[in-house]
Order: structure tokens, then C-alpha cells, then sequence
């Protein structure tokens, strides 16, 4: 999905895609005649949509719209959608990684690309709720959702997580204006009751404390690397920058390394974090 309309070329680390696109998602800037913006201006294109949609699309729009459904690319994040779980590291890098490369200088996801294909499946659902295809539209929807869910859980590193978290919100908001578009009240505030739910659980939840002293910010950060109900992208990113520093936190541990303690703690790390043959590298 980051090769489509060509917008970049694989770095050297990165394996070539298996497909590429030369037409991008989106070919007028303006959003074509809805006038709505998208993935580049804000949250409009999937909360506005459907309701634009519900009272009737001009033949400007119906156009655009069956542009954005017919692009080949729709196919990639069907098939993220219905993955149980993906190796992200071993897809996405070329391996071995030379002993010069850390997590921390891989290539990353490329947000825009990737906003701009979750736009542009919700578009395709859009076309989809105009054909009177709901049941259709609700599952185009729902793949935006899930390939987002999938990211977020399964990705290494934190871009790629909030990336997938991202993608979450646009379906989301997406199957809200689509349940009030269809007039199904119930489930729209069932969806809404969930979603809040889960937002003021987070900001209960939200990690603070940060920086207080070099000693409580390393058992807080051991402490999220160790937690298997954290970001992945997360853990691995803190997880590369302790064992940067970890071993340079005293003169004792740069002359004799970072001890048995922290070998026995990085075992116990990799145990639970190592899921691929990708991210054994």
C-alpha cells in the first residue's frame, strides 16, 4: 500500500514490494467534487461521507467514487484484513541486518501512503452504500478496522503501531457515519458507547512519571517492556534504546559490561517479545 502512485522507492533495507501501482489513490488534490477533506486535511472524508452519499450523488461524484473503488490496490488491505497475524519485520526488511543496524534506523511506514489507502477504502464503501450493497459497505468498513488492528498489534515499531491505531479511528468513525446514514440508531450508539469506553480507559491507564530519576525510569521502562498488553512498536523501541544505554549507566558496567541480572532480564525480554523468525533478526 506505501508503493502506490509511486510516491517513493524502496530504501536499500527494505524489500521491494510484490506489487506496485503507478496510479495513485486519489487523483484530484481538492478530493475531486465532494469538497470534503481526507487522510492530508483532517477527519472530514469519513464522517461526512455517507451522509453526503445518503442524499443523493451527483454524477461528478458517483465518478469519483467508482475511480477510487475500481484502483487494483484495494485487494492489499483485504488481504491485511482477514491476516490472523503477520512476521511485519521479515516482510518489510531485508535480513540479516548488518551488525551496523539497529531498530532505531530501519525504514519506516510511510504515513501518508497509508492514510490515503484507508481513505480511499472507506470510499470504496461509500460507492458501495450508494449501489444499496450495505451489508457490503459494513464489511469494506469493517477491513479498514481490521488492517488497522493488525498494524497496531503486530508491527515492531511504534510509527507502524500508532499508524494501525490511526487506521482504527478512520474505520471507526467511518461505521458511525455509515450506522447514521442507515438509520441504525442502536448499533451507532452501541459502537459509540464502545469506543468511549475504550478512550477513557486509556487516559486512566496512560503511563506517566517518565524522567523522574535515572533509576525509576529504567524499572519503567524495563517494566513496559516486559508487559505483553503494550504497543509491540513500543517495547521494542524502548527495548532498543536501554540496551543502548544500559550498559554506559556507570563506570562499573562500561568496564564489565551490564551483568548477569540484565543478560537474565534480556532472555526473559526476548522470550516474550520474539514472535518471528523476522524479528529473531
Amino acid at each position: 500500500m506505501e508503493f502506490v502512485g509511486r510516491e517513493r522507492e524502496p530504501h536499500a533495507q527494505e524489500n521491494p514490494p510484490v506489487r506496485t501501482y503507478d496510479s495513485p489513490w486519489f487523483t484530484a488534490e481538492d478530493w475531486g467534487p465532494f469538497g470534503i477533506s481526507g487522510a492530508a486535511g483532517g477527519d472530514d472524508w469519513q464522517e461526512e461521507l455517507f451522509s453526503r452519499v445518503a442524499a443523493g450523488l451527483s454524477a461528478d461524484e458517483r465518478a469519483f467514487l467508482q475511480e477510487i473503488a475500481a484502483h487494483p490496490a484495494h485487494r492489499e488491505i483485504e488481504t491485511l484484513a482477514r491476516a490472523a497475524e503477520a512476521d511485519v519485520a521479515a516482510a518489510r526488511w531485508v535480513t540479516p541486518f548488518p551488525d551496523t543496524v539497529s531498530i532505531i534506523a530501519l525504514p519506516i511506514m510511510h504515513i501518508l501512503s497509508m492514510r490515503n489507502a484507508m481513505s480511499a477504502h472507506v470510499g470504496k464503501a461509500a460507492l458501495e452504500f450508494a449501489q444499496g450493497r450495505r451489508q457490503q459497505a459494513e464489511t469494506t468498513i469493517r477491513e479498514v478496522i481490521s488492517a488497522g488492528f493488525l498494524m497496531a498489534d503486530e508491527s515492531p515499531t511504534l510509527i507502524a503501531n500508532m499508524l494501525g491505531i490511526a487506521a482504527t479511528e478512520i474505520g471507526g468513525d467511518a461505521l458511525e457515519a455509515f450506522y447514521a446514514a442507515s438509520g441504525r440508531m442502536r448499533d451507532l450508539e452501541a459502537l459509540q458507547f464502545a469506543r468511549d469506553l475504550a478512550e477513557r480507559t486509556a487516559e486512566v491507564a496512560e503511563l506517566s512519571g517518565f524522567g523522574l530519576s535515572v533509576h525509576g525510569s529504567l524499572l519503567q521502562i524495563q517494566a513496559i517492556v516486559q508487559d505483553t498488553l503494550a504497543l509491540r512498536g513500543l517495547r521494542w523501541e524502548l527495548l532498543a534504546s536501554i540496551n543502548s544505554y544500559a550498559p554506559c549507566l556507570n563506570l562499573n558496567k562500561i568496564v564489565f559490561g551490564a551483568g548477569r541480572r540484565y543478560d537474565e532480564w534480556l532472555d526473559a525480554v526476548r522470550r516474550s517479545l520474539v514472535r518471528w523468525p523476522g524479528e529473531e533478526e
